[in-house]
């Protein structure tokens, strides 16, 4: 859309389009439910396209440059008319951003739907975001419930990231680049990036470079939702956010399941995407991997009076551990440890009756480096008595350490919300960090050999989540 332009400007305007060069049209269905403007609109769009559209673009035939802007190829790029609609407002014509009027860039929208395909109504088509986000141009048949699965086991179905790549290249690709799956190619056109200076940018979102701004699926959901694209965020409708998210994961390398991504917050964020060089120590759906030692003041059966198994105490909900606080015990790692880097998420559950967090006393806390099992065993305990949370408390040994109580008062976030912690043991120090700020540092402990990392049962209704570690 564009009355002049330069060659870096229509470069520019076909990236951002990204459109095929296939004319032909879509096949919509067209009934009231897909008449999402009027014939008065389509005869003021066509005027309007070819005062402002048509010194780069076209809809009806191909011209010499990839600018048709009709077809399969074309508006499958778009899931609602707002991702269509936005793409214009925001961004068009070219080399005048935000020339035309609302009305104009309202008109221009029903004009290229009418062209491919879609048929007017009564009601004319209004800027109203909410409105447009469900109006729906590609339809998706109803998904599943998204479900807490290991990475392993997939986020999101193959069909919804074939639908994401479409959505992509629609709204990121002029921005962002990702490899396509074998035997797919993507149009890009020379020219696209961001200028920085005398630099074209782009931003790659896959293999090993950054992608993951968060480490779970739901906060990297909320940061592309929220975000992007960077020139009108939150201007997608919600199915187009999920599909391409579960396009990036694709091309991050993690593999398809049985389940479509979902809008169900609380099941994305139990959806840990896993750092480099980490391995997850938790798969979101059992406890295998883990050992228990239940009972106070007790070693492990059958020598000792301990349960060595999680009964009720340790079970895994909505993908979290869940811990019930009774009876007192703790939850192992198989493996042992000296020098790492763990990090998880932890919630304490308020309970009934409570006036503020200050009535909170319930009690837990992360052990580390056991060697002999009891209740309780020898180790360095990252405290998790609430009012106390995240110092330490050396049990049977000696240690030295800071701790910034006021620092972590206000870094945690409130009693009942999720934390993020990690832990660092690395030449015989120990740092204690919550939501990305040191709090804690252990300068001296006694611990020369490897341990198992245990979470205590002590009271406390706990849940856990995105539990992985880095052996250094």
């Amino acid at each position: 859309m564009a009355r002049s332009h330069s060659q870096r400007w229509c470069s520019l305007l076909i990236a951002a389009w990204l459109v095929a060069g296939s004319n032909a049209t879509a096949q919509p269905v067209n009934d009231d439910t897909t008449r999402f403007f009027t014939q008065v609109q389509v005869t003021q769009g066509a005027e309007v396209f070819k005062q402002s559209c048509a010194a780069c673009h076209t809809v009806d035939t191909p011209g010499a440059l990839p600018d048709a802007l009709v077809g399969k190829k074309f508006i499958r790029r778009w899931h609602s008319v707002a991702d269509l609609y936005h793409r214009s407002r925001w961004m068009m014509p070219a080399d005048a951003v935000l020339s035309l009027e609302v009305d104009a860039y309202l008109a221009v929208t029903a004009y290229l739907l009418n062209a491919n395909g879609f048929q007017p109504g009564k009601t004319p088509l209004v800027e109203d975001d909410a409105a447009m986000k469900k109006m729906v141009l590609s339809p998706v048949e109803p998904a599943l419930s998204s479900s807490a699965n290991s990475p392993a086991d997939g986020f999101y179905t193959a069909a919804q990231a074939a639908r994401g790549m479409h959505y992509f290249e629609g709204s990121c690709g002029t921005c962002h680049s990702v490899t396509p799956p074998a035997g797919v190619e993507l149009e890009r056109a020379p020219g696209m990036g961001i200028q920085m200076g005398s630099y074209l940018m782009v931003l790659p979102l896959d293999g090993n470079r950054p992608l993951f701004y968060r480490d779970n699926v739901g906060d990297f959901y909320l940061k592309s939702r929220t975000s992007m694209p960077v020139e009108y965020p939150n201007g997608l409708g919600e199915q187009s956010y999920l599909d391409i998210v579960a396009y990036v994961l694709q091309a991050k390398g993690l593999p398809a399941g049985p389940n479509e991504l979902t809008a169900d917050l609380a099941a994305m964020r139990a959806m840990t995407l896993v750092e480099e060089g980490f391995t997850p120590l938790f798969n979101g759906q059992d406890l295998s991997g883990f050992k228990f030692l239940l009972g106070n003041a007790c070693t492990p059966a059958p020598q000792g009076c301990g349960s060595t198994q999680p009964g009720t105490t340790f079970t895994v909900n909505k993908g979290a551990i869940h811990i019930s606080g009774r009876p007192s015990g703790y939850l192992y790692t198989e493996h042992k440890y000296l020098d790492f880097t763990l990090r998880l998420d932890m919630r304490y559950l308020p309970y009934d009756g409570m006036k503020s967090a200050a009535d909170y006393y319930n009690n837990t806390g992360i052990v580390l480096f056991i060697t002999e099992h009891q209740v309780w065993p020898k180790s360095l305990e990252v405290q998790g008595l609430y009012r106390e949370a995240l110092s330490i408390l050396p049990i049977d040994n000696q240690a030295k350490f800071t701790f910034n109580k006021h620092l972590r008062d206000t870094t945690m976030r409130p009693l009942g919300e999720w934390n993020s912690i990690e832990i660092v043991s690395s030449a015989g120090e120990v740092q204690v960090s919550v939501n990305g700020l040191l709090v804690t540092t252990v300068t001296e402990h006694e611990f020369k050999l490897p341990g198992h990392i245990g979470v205590q049962s002590e009271g406390a209704e706990v849940y856990l989540r995105n539990i992985r570690i880095r052996e250094e």
